[in-house]
């Protein structure tokens, strides 16, 4: 029986959880992920504009097989202007489609030029895999 190759343009992941976390921790020992503080609202005590963070944005993907470069963008809901991304270093080779692909994102501070919508978007190889938004609230105190 021949085996299947990895195709040229691999399909797209699919997106199990994607979250917004004040902080993702793998265990070294275990590789088991640990989330805190998952968010959905940001609240900003200061004047705008702010800053948020840091912060952690954790990835869980399947259907994978081949190789994958991720990109994590953030835009204003209002105009579509990007105020932050981040990028992998080195792309991510599975060649399992069943197996469940798990990583994090550091972001070490977003600019956040005024209170409103923001939306987080997922890449794969430059591809829109999936979004979270969030809103950006001034609160008093």
């Amino acid at each position: 029986m021949a085996k299947n190759p990895t195709p040229a343009v691999p399909e797209d992941p699919k997106v199990c959880a994607m979250l917004l976390c004040d902080h993702v921790h793998r265990d070294p020992a275990t590789g088991k992920f640990t989330l805190l503080g998952i968010f959905h609202q940001v609240n900003v005590k200061s004047s705008f504009p702010a800053t948020h963070g840091p912060f952690g944005i954790y990835v869980n993907l399947t259907n994978m097989n081949g190789a994958y470069s991720f990109a994590v963008r953030c835009a204003n809901m209002r105009d579509d202007s990007v105020v932050g991304e981040t990028r992998t270093e080195s792309p991510l080779v599975v060649k399992d489609p069943l197996a469940r692909v798990e990583f994090g994102f550091a972001i070490p501070g977003l600019p956040i030029p005024e209170a409103g919508a923001y939306v987080f978007q997922l890449y794969a190889n430059d591809r829109l895999l999936d979004d979270r938004a969030i809103v950006v609230q001034k609160v008093e105190g």
